[in-house]
């Protein structure tokens, strides 16, 4: 008896072998015969092989248990179809794999269970077809091995033919969902942030699993400067974000919208202290060596708040630091606050002192503004303004009145040492 081994190139010929074997009649006929057979065993294997498709069907509708079933049947159908036209792979229409492949990937099904029942179909396929070789137990003719052989290779070309067509689809529909999905939230975000009133928002919220009336915060994460990079470096912030930010809210919403990476985030009471104390230790170093700072708006309710959020976060974003390249923005000072927006009016309003007290202060590397600005925190105590900034108190008071001689004010009078504080921020 002849061996059974078979090399790479007779299995490259399994084609020839089967369209020449004295069997093939029969084959083509069991198939034919067995249409009822593949549909139920492929079915059967399926779901207890399969945990992902068995949970879906038990939860699935009725419509879903009919698509599934009219499935299994067009691949019986398919089979029979190549087997009955010279075992030609490229003879039937495969769309109904694509529509497949297609719907899988709208339902967020994992493309390797997908692919597991293929693998699985591949096996009833192979036995249904050996099923009509007859041979006794002891002994296999050599045309029946050499068929068997031939049609284990053709339906492992049959399975991976077809498992291509519906991966394909499934990446072609996946990629579609993300841009369709990515321009959706960006419509989104833009409408949220320009159109606050707009009636249809609360429509669209539905999409992204917010809810209209919840509580929101607005964190904006921004790149200071300018690179050929600024793509991959706005990615790589949103990433980190994500990982640090989505743990701590139950709903949100990310998105890159001219040059910023913004979250829009559903929280609870005190949620900007808590973002800001889980982003600013988290990804501190990463932020200042990559030029990169955090604004936090305060906690707001209502999507039509998201607006003003947005430019509470813009606020905070520019009073960070190096030192600080995260801010929430109730951790602004009013003072500050006030002066980043004053309009153009206020810095008309420049007295005759204010270039000279800014040249003195540089020249005194600092210490004047700074004595000054201490010494108001301080309730103008000058003994808790000289223990802050580690100095004798009469150095504290010799500053003070420095700042009295140049601007020709009182160092006793609040008005007075605010009026010199705020002329001197929006000049220097």
């Amino acid at each position: 008896m002849k061996s059974n081994n078979l090399s790479a190139a007779n299995l490259s010929t399994w084609r020839e072998d089967v369209l020449n074997s004295p069997l093939r009649p029969a084959v083509v006929a069991h198939v034919r015969k067995s249409r009822d057979h593949i549909v139920e065993e492929s079915k059967k294997a399926n779901l207890r092989e399969v945990p992902q498709l068995a949970k879906l069907l038990a939860s699935g509708s009725a419509e879903e248990l009919q698509r599934g079933q009219a499935h299994y049947e067009s691949h019986a159908e398919a089979l029979i179809s190549v087997v009955e036209n010279d075992f030609d792979i490229s003879y039937p229409d495969f769309d109904f794999v694509a529509r497949h492949g297609a719907h899988r990937a709208r339902q967020k099904f994992p493309l390797a269970a997908t692919l597991h029942g293929y693998r699985i179909g591949q096996r009833v396929c192979w036995m249904t077809l050996c099923d009509a070789l007859t041979f006794d137990e002891n002994s296999m003719p050599e045309q029946s091995w050499r068929l068997m052989m031939a049609l284990s290779v053709f339906s492992f070309e049959y399975i991976n033919h077809i498992s291509s067509i519906v991966a394909d689809a499934y990446y072609e529909e996946t990629r579609r969902l993300e841009l369709t999905d990515s321009t959706a939230r960006a419509e989104f975000v833009d409408r949220l942030i320009r159109y606050p009133d707009d009636p249809e928002l609360v429509a669209s919220a539905a999409r992204f699993n917010l809810t209209p009336k919840a509580d929101f915060v607005t964190v904006v994460a921004r790149g200071l400067g300018s690179s050929a990079h600024d793509y991959e470096l706005l990615h790589e912030m949103r990433r980190r974000m994500e990982k640090l930010l989505f743990p701590l809210c139950t709903h949100r919403l990310a998105e890159i919208r001219h040059g910023d990476v913004i979250f829009l985030l559903a929280a609870t009471g005190e949620a900007d202290r808590k973002l800001e104390r889980a982003l600013d230790p988290a990804i501190h170093d990463w932020l200042s060596e990559n030029n990169c700072r955090i604004g936090i708006s305060a906690l707001r309710q209502g999507l039509n708040s998201v607006s003003g959020s947005y430019k509470d976060a813009l606020m905070a974003i520019e009073q960070t630091s190096v030192e600080k390249p995260v801010l929430r923005y109730n951790a602004i000072s009013l003072l500050e606050h006030l002066v980043s927006n004053a309009s153009r009016t206020a810095y008309r309003m420049k007295p005759a002192w204010v270039e000279s007290l800014i040249e003195e202060n540089e020249r005194a590397r600092g210490v004047l503004l700074q004595t000054l600005n201490t010494y108001i925190n301080c309730r103008m105590s000058a003994k808790k303004a000289a223990d802050i900034l580690n100095i004798h108190t009469n150095t504290v008071y010799q500053r003070i009145n420095r700042v009295e001689q140049i601007c020709s004010r009182s160092g006793s009078s609040p008005p007075d040492l605010i009026d010199i504080l705020v002329a001197a921020r929006l000049h220097l």
